[in-house]
């Protein structure tokens, strides 16, 4: 996926590649997710049940940089359309733009269409559970390189109720960005609650009807559904 696309990106890397700006640290990033969390690295008192995923962890190829996502990865199962890449060892590989990709580093996620395993299967890369449910807080986002524009982003989250309709929130990246945007369900949606309980999300980048590759870096989930009020005292105490 990423080794194979890489080597045509490249090629047309002087028109769309914006330099990364000089000074730019992990403390940059900020906070001011549903619980005063953005970062893996953000410091504070986290309410019980809370995660956030990041992939530091895994261990990359030396030579590609890449690896898979190991399966039921802290309680997660990622699909085969995600790929991890050490950042920090790829810089020699990655577009200028994508040398922060990685929020908590040195790895980050790299998502698609594309399926290692069927390259017939054109379906988002998602995270899920098998058992029980998770809260969506958000998670950081990343074009690969300087998208023209039109490059957007697409996050859609499955219910556990089956019955009930799939959601989907979808929205533009910068023709400029140099760093992750962090996707916030607490803020960037009309409601919140929407992304609670669910039991898979897909998210996937396109221009026009051409898949674009994207970074995807700390996931902030809470495991388990609470109720509204138990979520809004946690709000009020720990904004």
């Amino acid at each position: 996926m990423f080794v194979n696309n890489l080597v045509i990106f490249l090629a047309a890397l002087p028109a769309i590649v914006v330099s990364s700006p000089a000074g730019l640290h992990d403390n940059d990033y900020g906070n001011g997710g549903r619980y005063g969390f953005k970062s893996c690295k953000d410091r504070g008192v986290r309410p019980g049940k809370v995660s956030c995923i990041n992939f530091d962890s895994i261990e990359t190829n030396a030579t590609t940089g890449l690896a898979t996502v190991p399966k039921d990865y802290t309680g997660l199962t990622f699909s085969p359309q995600w790929s991890v890449i050490n950042v920090t060892a790829s810089k020699n590989k990655l577009p200028a733009g994508n040398y922060h990709s990685a929020v908590s580093k040195p790895n980050a996620l790299i998502g698609s269409k594309y399926n290692p395993n069927n390259k017939n299967d054109r379906c988002p890369a998602s995270f899920s559970v098998k058992d029980g449910t998770f809260d969506l807080f958000g998670f950081y986002v990343q074009p690969m390189g300087s998208p023209p524009p039109g490059v957007w982003v697409n996050v859609i989250g499955h219910p556990a109720d089956e019955k009930e309709k799939p959601f989907e929130h979808s929205f533009e990246f910068s023709h400029d960005v140099v760093r992750p945007s962090y996707f916030d369900t607490d803020k960037d949606v009309p409601d919140p609650r929407l992304w609670n309980n669910l039991k898979k999300v897909e998210v996937w980048s396109t221009y026009g009807e051409m898949d674009w590759e994207f970074f995807v870096d700390d996931i902030w989930v809470r495991w388990g559904n609470e109720t509204e009020s138990t979520f809004t005292a946690q709000n009020n105490e720990l904004r």
